[in-house]
């Protein structure tokens, strides 16, 4: 297992949360948790930024898709943006610690492209306790953000997911395919090496048998740092 891993709420994530984040959020957050300060806060500018998050190949049009995932992250309470100068701002994190989370392997989001990364979380989640992770085209559909064929079609050509169609049980009627992420792909050895630290609930209850109370925002404990007021400062341009 490589030594850094991201802890990730399972709330941002769960197709049935209604504060899951989108796979670009989520994409766009998980790079940037990797350089919060002790603080909470994260001092960049969107060419920094552009330069450590790959979504796009054109840089101009990268650095668009972070800037509206920073806005709509920043509507959703999980981050405040602070400018500096007109180039420089800084990020100020509200992350809530739940107790219900993941912590996965870094490489994870070094090797996941956009879509790809909510499905690795997921998959990861299900696969600790039961070998592998049911899963539905809807559901597949709704972590990829992509239409059914189109998620599909982004699934089966996967190179670190391995399915196992599932069984008919009657002639138009057929069992959820099972899925599972290949350590190899991510160059790792085996991905049981984080079990022991996902969240309380985690560790008690088959996530395969959760129920949407598992995101009641009573589960929710102190966050990461504390905010006496909502987002103060909504930048529509940074130059």
């Amino acid at each position: 297992m490589g030594n850094k891993t991201l802890r990730i709420e399972q709330h941002w994530v769960d197709p049935n949360s209604p504060t899951r984040l989108d796979a670009q959020e989520l994409y766009v957050l998980g790079h940037m948790l990797d350089h919060v300060s002790y603080h909470g806060t994260f001092i960049t500018s969107l060419e920094v930024l552009g330069a450590l998050i790959p979504i796009l190949k054109k840089k101009r049009q990268n650095e668009t898709k972070i800037w509206e995932s920073l806005l709509t992250l920043q509507e959703q309470g999980i981050i405040v943006i602070n400018e500096v100068n007109n180039k420089v701002f800084e990020l100020e994190f509200n992350l809530d610690r739940s107790k219900s989370y993941d912590i996965i392997p870094m490489e994870f989001l070094h090797y996941a492209t956009v879509e790809e990364f909510p499905l690795y979380c997921y998959i990861y989640r299900h696969q600790k306790y039961n070998g592998s992770c049911r899963l539905s085209f809807s559901k597949i559909e709704t972590l990829t953000g992509k239409s059914n064929r189109t998620a599909q079609r982004l699934i089966d050509r996967c190179e670190a997911i391995e399915k196992e169609s599932g069984a008919y049980i009657e002639r138009d009627k057929q069992e959820m395919n099972q899925y599972r992420l290949i350590p190899s792909y991510f160059k790792l050895k085996t991905l049981d090496g984080s079990i022991e630290q996902c969240g309380e609930h985690s560790e008690t209850h088959s996530p395969q048998d959760q129920s949407q109370d598992e995101f009641d925002p009573s589960n929710k404990v102190v966050s990461f740092r504390q905010k006496e007021k909502e987002p103060l400062l909504r930048i529509d341009r940074v130059k």
